[in-house]
């Protein structure tokens, strides 16, 4: 039951990269155009990077630099939230929602009621 969830999960993950128009980079790492724009506009190389490494090289320049780059701190705060959402290994809220339903299930069948 729990692989059907997650191959439902997974197909409306595709359709939602699909429709917000998100572009592949590596197996981990899905850009906007204009993420990548502001990437480009700031010379970094993100094709050949990690998600995590991109994460330290945007976070470098941030630290580093003497200017509001405000494009480059929202696209820091995208990344760092798709990081999060996308690849840390956790139950999905329909996971957890189906679980709770399964867990109330048992409960009502192991109740007795006079």
């Amino acid at each position: 039951m729990i692989e059907m969830n997650k191959e439902i999960i997974d197909s409306l993950d595709k359709e939602a990269h699909d429709n917000f128009n998100f572009n592949k980079i590596n197996d981990n790492l899905y850009l906007s155009k204009k993420q990548i724009e502001v990437l480009e506009r700031y010379d970094i190389e993100y094709k050949s990077m990690s998600i995590e490494s991109l994460m330290y090289e945007i976070d470098d320049i941030l630290n580093n630099s003497y200017e509001d780059l405000v494009d480059l701190e929202d696209v820091s705060k995208e990344i760092a939230e798709f990081n999060y959402y996308h690849n840390t290994k956790k139950y999905s809220l329909l996971t957890l929602f189906l679980i709770y339903c399964n867990f109330l299930i048992n409960c009502i069948n192991s109740s007795s009621i006079y």
